[in-house]
């Protein structure tokens, strides 16, 4: 039985245990911990635009990979097995467990790429314009990256048997993000690629997606995860106060003093918005570890605190309750944010990295695809469940942030929708076969990915798991919280990469 999930810290390669022989079931035994030994190659052949095939300029594309799990005993070529990173530079300490565990168990070997625009895989350099976003940051690119990298590993020429040759079997990993390249490049790619495993994979676009922060107020709730109604209704209370100190200019100046901002902070509207539209917890549920040991962590944290505070106000008036509220959010806010060493940005801020040509930092490669690739906005609308700070049709607000970083329209927005939906089929993913999906049972995207197994397409569900929370954990304890699922795994994708 699951015990509870303990959040990723990007640590995967540790799992790389050794197997012998290829496998006839699910792998009975572990060896020892044993790192595997990577290669970084360059491929500098990499179109920058596929749609002009042969004709396109090239560039360098970053990969990894290992033939630690290699057997000579087994039938046919090494089975492949390829993921991506998620807008940053390729590090082998990222990719998925899940990933790992297969490959030990198929003999096979892990690639590792870094997707364009990353690190130093640039197809144009210090060139990061909206337009040449829209022409070369899109999924088919980085599709079309894999699909033709892969052509051209030494180990996917196949081997000769019986006067036939036989092609590597190649599978794609990811999540999230790269989940959808998985997953939508399987479908794109059928011959060359035999199957995906994408894990909490957002598929639908919805652009005013107002179930995420329902889920999130759901979670909060879930007496499983430590909360609890009071805990719920406390952290809606205390933003509730936030919401009307932040619409006065006095209100405005107490918030920046409780919550230590700078003076650059709530200059308008659009930057209320920013600072609140998350939580003022400094908390991510797409995080939640219950195993965690910092301040504030996790929901069980967060709501003995909350709790807490509520039992002691409750019998003073709403007037006086508020500043108890404010205090109770700026001390959880504060002390994450120290953990993990980051700080509170402007809008602005964001606007300008973005308008900034030669910068591709993940967070502005993060906004171009939320505007232009995959428009899903996590809307906090007052007729919704959202526990933050709610707005009238705060779907506005992301609007007029795709407008003033990339010059992408409200139109151009609902219009990459549309297309994205119909051209991957939401949800029923076009009845694509050989694709595994697999699900946190309380992740909040879980209203947008695949929810049921379809044939030669198995839905696999963690109880009590958030978002990919599987995907990376740091210790062998973790490693064995998820150890099942990564075996429902293994068989599912073991049926689809047999010779």
């Amino acid at each position: 039985m699951y015990s509870p999930v303990k959040v990723l810290a990007s640590s995967a390669t540790w799992l790389a245990y050794t197997m012998a022989t290829e496998p006839t079931g699910l792998p009975q035994t572990d060896g020892a911990v044993n790192k595997p030994v990577w290669k970084r190659e360059r491929f500098c052949q990499q179109y920058v635009d596929h749609s002009l095939g042969p004709r396109s300029k090239r560039f360098c594309q970053n990969y990894y990979y290992t033939e630690h799990f290699v057997s000579k005993t087994g039938w046919g070529p090494s089975r492949i097995f390829v993921g991506t990173s998620n807008m940053e530079s390729a590090d082998p300490e990222d990719v998925e467990a899940e990933m790992m565990y297969c490959a030990s168990a198929l003999d096979a070997i892990p690639v590792f790429v870094e997707t364009r625009f990353s690190g130093s895989s640039l197809p144009v350099k210090d060139n990061s314009t909206s337009a040449n976003l829209k022409e070369l940051y899109t999924y088919s690119q980085m599709i079309g990256d894999i699909d033709r990298l892969v052509h051209h590993l030494r180990f996917f020429s196949g081997v000769i048997a019986d006067g036939t040759k036989e092609f590597a079997k190649i599978a794609l990993f990811g999540h999230d993000h790269t989940g959808r390249i998985a997953a939508w490049g399987a479908m794109a790619h059928r011959h060359t690629f035999n199957a995906a495993v994408s894990s909490s994979t957002p598929v639908k676009s919805v652009i005013e997606n107002k179930d995420y922060n329902d889920l999130v107020a759901a979670a909060f709730e879930n007496e499983m995860l430590g909360g609890s109604k009071e805990c719920l209704e406390a952290g809606t209370r205390a933003h509730d106060v936030v919401g009307k100190r932040i619409r006065s200019r006095t209100g405005r100046a107490e918030l920046k003093q409780v919550f230590g901002l700078r003076k650059t902070h709530l200059k308008d509207f659009e930057d209320w918005w920013l600072w609140s539209s998350k939580g003022l917890l400094g908390f991510n549920m797409e995080e939640n570890d219950p195993g965690c040991t910092s301040p504030y962590c996790n929901v069980a944290k967060i709501c003995s605190k909350m709790t807490a505070v509520g039992a002691r106000i409750k019998t003073q008036s709403l007037k006086s309750q508020s500043p108890h509220w404010l205090t109770a959010l700026a001390t959880i806010r504060k002390a994450r944010l120290s953990n993990d060493g980051t700080r509170d940005i402007t809008r602005r801020e964001i606007i300008q990295k973005a308008r900034d040509p030669t910068n591709n930092d993940p967070e502005k490669l993060h906004w171009f695809l939320k505007c232009y690739q995959y428009p899903t906005f996590e809307t906090c609308d007052h007729d919704s469940n959202c526990p933050w700070v709610r707005f009238d049709k705060s779907s506005k607000f992301f609007f007029s942030m795709c407008r003033d970083a990339f010059g992408i329209t409200e139109e151009e927005v609902r219009e990459a929708s549309t297309s994205i939906n119909r051209n991957h089929g939401g949800k029923g993913m076009n009845d694509a076969k050989k694709i595994i999906s697999v699900n946190g049972e309380v992740d909040p995207w879980s209203s947008l990915t695949v929810a049921k197994s379809r044939p030669r397409s198995p839905v696999i569900t963690i109880p009590g798991a958030s978002h990919a929370t599987w995907s990376s954990p740091k210790n062998e304890r973790q490693y064995s919280d998820f150890k099942e699922y990564y075996a429902e795994v293994y068989v599912a994708l073991s049926d689809f990469m047999s010779y």
